[in-house]
């Protein structure tokens, strides 16, 4: 199960996984389809839908791509999966054992 999907107890807060910002920006902020954005960063569309979903983490390969495209840095894309998982580590104790 992709981190993202995880069920969550009542009395936990549910992180923002960096794939729901990025499909924010991608629509809200730059005004484009995830599939003219999918197009302008060189890579499939449903990778790109893969990311915003939560299924695929953001790579520094990815995250270059994004920061092109949005005018942001790597760095940003990759500490928001970085800090992303981390919550996700400390609230979980069924997940993989790699992520542990």
């Amino acid at each position: 199960m992709p981190l993202a999907h995880r069920e969550f107890r009542d009395d936990e807060t549910r992180p923002l996984h960096p794939g729901m910002m990025l499909k924010r920006g991608i629509t809200e902020y730059l005004g484009i389809s995830v599939e003219e954005a999918a197009q302008r960063m060189g890579m499939h569309t449903h990778i790109l839908n893969d990311i915003i979903d939560g299924k695929l983490d953001i790579t520094e390969e990815i995250a270059e791509k994004i920061s092109t495209l949005s005018g942001s840095t790597t760095e940003f894309w990759l500490r928001m999966q970085m800090d992303f998982k981390r919550v996700y580590i400390k609230f979980s104790t069924n997940l993989p054992r790699y992520y542990h």
